[in-house]
């Protein structure tokens, strides 16, 4: 059984602050017990009120509690310290996604809050799935993954495993997450279970892939895969590359025009943008023949793609865009062309290289480029390694990935632990309700779909 919530729950959080940075405990004042109170401050995070026993302490919970400071950072992890020697038995506290062994004293997320999130994502379609994630539905795979695989709390440790593990398990990002989901459901449901070797049908069927997930081409594909010859190995990695830089443009593409999207254009169709010169694109690939497929793909009509999308309207709103013009918007206007083209060498069975736009590819093109080359940093390191007139996308590796993946997965638990403090202050929520206020419902709702 799932501990339950404590009556009091006195914490002050920054939304803004990626959640795996720390280790957010809470303590509470234990029922029956001589207690003291102790006030910790998080530079970055705020203030923490932890409340401890001083008596009873038992060595199995300070040990327990001396690993739980392992996963947390540097001056974190040393304001801690004091608390090894108390008692912790019988006290109730919340660790977001903590180990499985001490899943057991967990009260943070109810199952119910998870079966919505994963509900949700089955239902997506593959190309959406991590644009709706960036807008609400998001877990801190990060941490699952660390937490759950007993990781140190390295920087990016838990992306680079979601990416590592799609590719042993030949799967998809999306895949994985699941997994990861329906693991963490079970754990929360039967902690015991867990503790006993988690060895029975459900967590099985749990800890494996998501059998639901409505699939696209690229996730059937990968999971079909059973060669890892280095030809099959490096085509697995375009395919992750390409869904990483999918996802990334599509969702950028789609904030930029969203007024055009409202009215009916797709953000799926956006990446098929008009190609004004396809003749000034370069490619270099590692096999030999490039300029014939580039011919190959000049002809395959994939350039001539009408959006009902005026072109002038597309130019200005980049033109007039303001200045805060980050490194990822900023190339976007690129995979326009990059995109397609990828698809072009898929089909040519050519899984490696690199695909170049130039700057008179287009008016976009040219716009985003001279806004690229106009930034004292960030941009300029992408405007550098063309001499600030071709763009270069090189396949992405696997750290990149994982970055990517970090930069989209970092929100989603600060509403649901804001609802979480605002349901334990309030005074007409009992603890038989939902883990959510008693507006819980329409949050959720509005949650999974305003986006």
């Amino acid at each position: 059984m799932i501990a339950e919530l404590p009556e009091r729950l006195q914490l002050k959080i920054n939304k803004d602050l990626p959640l795996a940075n720390h280790i957010s405990l809470f303590m509470v004042r234990h029922a029956n017990g001589d207690v003291a109170a102790t006030n910790l401050h998080y530079p970055k995070l705020g203030s923490v009120t932890i409340t401890i026993a001083k008596n009873d302490t038992n060595e199995e919970d300070a040990r327990q509690m001396q690993r739980l400071l392992g996963l947390c950072h540097g001056n974190v992890q040393q304001r801690y310290q004091d608390c090894v020697g108390f008692a912790l038995k019988g006290l109730s506290f919340v660790i977001p996604f903590c180990k499985p062994k001490i899943l057991k004293r967990l009260g943070s997320i109810s199952p119910e809050v998870l079966d919505a999130v994963i509900s949700k994502i089955e239902s997506l379609d593959p190309y959406e799935w991590d644009s709706a994630l960036k807008e609400g539905y998001q877990v801190n795979f990060r941490t699952v993954v660390r937490a759950l695989s007993g990781k140190p709390a390295t920087e990016g440790n838990g992306d680079l495993s979601i990416v590592n593990s799609a590719r042993n398990k030949k799967v998809g990002l999306a895949e994985v997450v699941l997994g990861w989901l329906h693991f963490l459901k079970a754990a929360l449901e039967d902690p015991q279970g867990l503790l006993d070797g988690g060895n029975d049908e459900r967590f099985l069927k749990a800890s494996a892939m998501s059998d639901r997930l409505h699939r696209s081409v690229i996730f059937d594909d990968l999971l079909n895969k059973t060669d890892e010859s280095p030809e099959e190995m490096a085509k697995l990695r375009m395919d992750l590359g390409k869904l990483g830089s999918y996802s990334r443009g599509f969702q950028l593409l789609f904030h930029v025009l969203s007024e055009p999207c409202r009215a009916g254009a797709s953000p799926l169709k956006i990446k098929c943008r008009l190609l004004a010169s396809p003749g000034t694109i370069k490619v270099k690939t590692a096999g030999e023949g490039w300029y014939e497929l580039l011919n190959q793909f000049a002809l395959s009509g994939l350039s001539q793609v009408d959006l009902q999308l005026s072109k002038e309207y597309l130019i200005s709103q980049w033109a007039n865009r303001e200045h805060k013009f980050v490194v990822p918007e900023a190339v976007t206007a690129a995979y326009h062309c990059e995109m397609q083209l990828l698809d072009h060498l898929k089909a040519q069975k050519i899984y490696q290289g690199i695909v170049g736009v130039s700057k008179d590819c287009c008016e976009l093109c040219s716009v985003a480029m001279a806004k690229m080359s106009s930034q004292a940093n960030g941009c300029s390191w992408y405007a550098s390694r063309g001499q600030g007139r071709v763009y270069v996308g090189l396949l992405p590796r696997d750290r990149e990935l994982a970055l990517h993946l970090r930069a989209t997965v970092d929100t989603m638990l600060w509403d649901v632990l804001v609802k979480l403090r605002n349901r334990n202050e309030s005074p007409v929520c009992t603890t038989e309700r939902a883990l959510l206020p008693n507006e819980g419902h329409d949050i959720l709702v509005g949650l999974f779909e305003d986006w």
